[in-house]
């Protein structure tokens, strides 16, 4: 319930109670009150001779009346009094809190593309919503320069790690290229060059979600033109598990984005699904196309994800538990799928059904 129905309820509860009060009160006293000029008019009528019983009875009648006639006239205005003042509280009570509800919005509005946007303090607001408006602006300032600190030593590590990994992959291409035909020491350089390319490809994922600059979403881009080069992307891993890939799209479509990090975005969905796919299964890629957005569903029958831990899959660097963790991974690969459709405006989400898995995100359509 809201605050501001709290209030009103509880300011209502009030006014209820204290006019209810009143209420009974002069309801009591004119009850006394007719009581009392009923029987004084009565006396005088029996006194004097000239009344009729029949006039006497008719005289009480009336009096009851008009004593049940003024109770219930007390009871309407109350409830009137009731229904009016309740609903000029809530009103009243609605602009007092104005501030408060715009507070309210703008903290919801907050991300990290504007974490370090400060609130206006109006002056004419209540000297706590002021406060809580100040508290507000310094914990922003303080969390955007937290996020710019983690984003520069990202940007930092990642640049300074690229140029030795460089002479690392270099000199060991060399290295291989200068040695006699030793099966072991081929084992090893291959086994060096893998390890670099892994790393070289962490490296980029890092610097893609440190990296919050607004995407060009320019592109002109097929819908089958991103399915068919994830699937080329992935055919050899989904050929060594025998594994099928299939497009079950009924229709190709065409919408505005950036080319480049969707087929990255699509192409790790697809590369997961045929990562963690039972051998032999079918990885199903769909697109749906409405007039409002672009949808693409990648499902796999393999590993079930736990409910709780679909939440978290797509932070950096979690692996589920559920996870065979004799799959090779370092927990980016959805974080970086999270941010591409993000900066797309869109929205990533998982299902899991048994053991069919079902990825799923939504791009609108720029008018």
């Amino acid at each position: 319930m809201s605050l501001q129905k709290q209030i009103t309820l509880l300011v209502s509860g009030l006014l209820i109670s204290m006019s209810l009060i009143m209420l009974l009160f002069s309801v009591s006293g004119a009850n006394k009150n007719f009581s009392v000029q009923r029987l004084a008019r009565i006396e005088s009528a029996v006194v004097d001779s000239s009344v009729k019983p029949d006039e006497v009875s008719e005289l009480g009648m009336t009096l009851a009346k008009a004593r049940m006639s003024f109770s219930s006239s007390l009871i309407f205005v109350w409830v009137i009094v009731i229904v009016v003042g309740t609903f000029i509280t809530y009103k009243l009570v609605g602009r007092s809190l104005g501030s408060l509800v715009s507070l309210q919005k703008t903290m919801s509005r907050l991300d990290t593309e504007n974490i370090g946007k400060k609130i206006d303090i109006d002056q004419k607001q209540p000297k706590e919503v002021q406060a809580l408006s100040m508290s507000y602006n310094e914990m922003t300032a303080r969390l955007d320069e937290s996020f710019i600190k983690q984003k520069n030593f990202v940007n930092n590590a990642a640049h300074e790690l690229k140029t030795p990994l460089a002479v690392i992959i270099t000199y060991t291409q060399l290295l291989q290229m200068n040695l006699e035909s030793d099966e072991e020491s081929n084992k090893m350089t291959e086994a060096i060059l893998s390890s670099c390319d892994k790393l070289s490809i962490t490296l980029e994922q890092l610097l893609v979600l440190a990296n919050d600059n607004l995407l060009q979403l320019a592109d002109t881009i097929s819908t089958d033109y991103l399915i068919n080069e994830a699937f080329a992307d992935v055919s050899l891993q989904a050929i060594d598990r025998k594994i099928h890939l299939k497009n079950k799209s009924q229709k190709d479509s065409q919408f505005k984005g950036n080319k480049s990090m969707l087929s990255v975005a699509l192409k790790n969905l697809v590369e997961n699904a045929v990562k963690y796919g039972d051998e032999d299964s079918t990885v199903t890629v769909t697109n749906i196309s409405t007039k409002k957005d672009i949808t693409f569903e990648v499902e796999n029958s393999g590993q079930a994800i736990k409910e709780e831990e679909i939440e978290r899959i797509f932070e950096p660097f979690y692996r589920g538990q559920s996870i065979n963790n004799q799959i090779i991974g370092n927990g980016l690969g959805l974080a970086l799928v999270k941010k591409i459709i993000e900066n797309h405006s869109g929205k990533v989400s998982c299902s899991t059904q048994g053991k069919e898995v079902t990825f799923r995100f939504s791009i609108p359509i720029q008018e």
